[in-house]
């Protein structure tokens, strides 16, 4: 047996000794959200019902091959401005990623969003994030809506990271955001 196959043994073996439970299988994908959508009033699902949301639809494209894969709806409501320097703004995002064929995965939970301090470029207002929480039942941190999904993710559950770009400025006059952000989905297979 070469130092190799020792070793490859021995991994498989600690894995093996691991109880079942610690031992999830997860997919990594990173996807992005980017272009302008018109506001539009939805009503979205949350954890004590429905809520009143006003969403921006806008291209869906996998970061790894660069191709458009479907729509993104990104839902805003619960939206609270915490200064007027700005303004600062603490809401809750239900993100849906619509893929062409069909499947869906849809995420939700607190997302913060603060005027930019720097910035090489003026087409971009505000920056924007979320971190999820693995162990947030109701999903307030930022996690993947295990009900809420369709196709092969159908009872798929996870983590979602948000990190993105905003333009406000045609907001309040055009009712338009324009978005460039990223996510990374941590999901459970």
């Amino acid at each position: 047996m070469n130092r190799l196959t020792k070793m490859a043994g021995a991994t498989l073996v600690a894995v093996m000794a691991l109880p079942a439970a610690e031992i999830v299988a997860q997919e990594t994908m990173v996807l992005q959200v980017v272009g302008e959508g018109r506001a539009r009033t939805r009503t979205v699902w949350a954890p004590d019902g429905r809520t009143e949301a006003t969403c921006f639809t806008v291209d869906l494209v996998d970061v790894a091959s660069g191709e458009t894969v479907g729509k993104a709806r990104d839902c805003l409501s619960n939206i609270q401005v915490i200064s007027d320097d700005g303004p600062s703004l603490a809401l809750t995002g239900t993100t849906f990623f619509m893929f062409d064929n069909g499947d869906r995965i849809v995420a939700r939970g607190l997302t913060t969003v603060q005027p930019k301090t720097t910035s090489n470029t003026n087409e971009i207002t505000h920056i924007t994030g979320a971190i999820p929480s693995a162990d947030d039942a109701n999903n307030e941190g930022f996690g993947v809506v295990t009900r809420l999904g369709r196709g092969q993710y159908a009872d798929t559950g996870g983590g979602a990271r948000l990190s993105g770009a905003v333009n406000l400025s045609k907001l309040a006059d055009e009712g338009k955001i324009a978005f460039d952000c990223i996510f990374i989905l941590t999901l459970d297979s």
